[in-house]
């Protein structure tokens, strides 16, 4: 079977144009504003991608028949010096260029989807397994996850104290149930008044003193 190989500096200019395209996010009315392809051209290839490793079901007919139009244009071309050169004509389909490219792009394996943190496609270093684009997005995630760790305790300590108030002693039966959890938790009543307001914590009327 013929395969037609890129040298390094076009497989890392194919993965940076494949990146530009993946991570395009603007709506169709910025078509064509610095850049040679649409908002159609994008989403066609990144369900393309996802295809070709197996997350993105299967490739529709208009699909496979815009990519083997393309790909049945390269080329040969003798150059002056007598030297031949390989070029891809694609006719302005940028989306069918760069996907083309990628699938005979012997580093397409470091073009990755998507960070954990960012959400975006990224072009990892090395064939290790990463989950982040960056290590700042690594970072990131990884002080959110403590963040929810320290806010799910949190909750779980107020249910507690929540659950001990209808019964709480004599010395704090003057003050209502935010109070009480707060001084008996060290969580501050700002964080209980957000945890009632989203829906983690139910507020318990004060029981009448006898």
């Amino acid at each position: 079977m013929a395969y037609v190989a890129m040298n390094p500096a076009e497989e890392a200019e194919n993965l940076r144009d494949m990146l530009a395209m993946l991570n395009d996010a603007s709506e169709r009315l910025d078509d064509w504003k610095g850049k040679n392809w649409s908002y159609d051209d994008a989403v066609w290839l990144r369900r393309m991608v996802r295809a070709l490793r197996g997350k993105g079901g299967r490739v529709r007919l208009p699909d496979r028949e815009r990519l083997e139009k393309f790909t049945k244009r390269i080329r040969v071309r003798t150059e002056r010096d007598g030297s031949l050169s390989v070029i891809d004509y694609y006719a302005g389909d940028t989306a069918a260029m760069n996907f083309a490219r990628l699938i005979r792009n012997s580093q397409q394996t470091l073009l990755r989807e998507p960070c954990l943190k960012c959400g975006n496609w990224y072009v990892a270093k090395t064939n290790q397994k990463t989950d982040f684009c960056s290590r700042a997005c690594a970072g990131s995630a990884m002080q959110a996850r403590r963040s929810k760790r320290e806010h799910d305790r949190k909750i779980k300590k107020a249910r507690a104290a929540i659950e001990n108030y209808p019964g709480r002693p004599a010395r704090f039966a003057e003050m209502d149930w935010k109070q009480f959890v707060s001084k008996a938790t060290g969580i501050s009543k700002k964080f209980l008044t957000v945890a009632v307001r989203d829906g983690e914590l139910v507020a318990v009327r004060s029981p009448r003193l006898s």
